[in-house]
């Protein structure tokens, strides 16, 4: 699933097309995936359905030459939904290690109005 993007900030840019992941706070943690810049998702904040993470590659395609520089960034997409950078990713294959890494914007699983599809990452005690 994807998520198009038409603005940054308010302003009108080219359409972006970024890959759509639904994940919770435990992701990052689970997969050993590294936070370049920002913050996760907080597990006591249930209100992160209009917050984000994104990929190192997808703050390339965006324009945005640091990761730091893009988080606090409104994007909107399509549907005229703003969402909050919060946080920048390491890229890592999701796909085949042949595929080039797509750029992916990441939405909290808990809240997320914009999708069906979902990782779930299951919590064992």
């Amino acid at each position: 699933m994807s998520l198009i993007l038409n603005k940054i900030d308010g302003k009108e840019i080219s359409y972006v097309t970024l890959k759509l992941n639904q994940i919770d706070e435990s992701y990052l943690n689970v997969y050993s995936i590294n936070l370049i810049a920002g913050k996760n998702f907080e597990f006591q904040n249930r209100q992160n359905s209009e917050r984000a993470m994104i990929n190192q590659t997808a703050v390339k395609v965006l324009d945005f030459k640091k990761a730091n520089d893009i988080v606090g960034h409104f994007v909107t997409d399509t549907r005229n939904r703003p969402i909050k950078i919060i946080g920048v990713i390491s890229d890592f294959h999701q796909e085949s290690f042949r595929q080039t890494i797509r750029p992916m914007i990441f939405l909290s699983e808990n809240r997320c109005p914009l999708a069906t599809q979902h990782t779930r990452i299951i919590r064992c005690s």
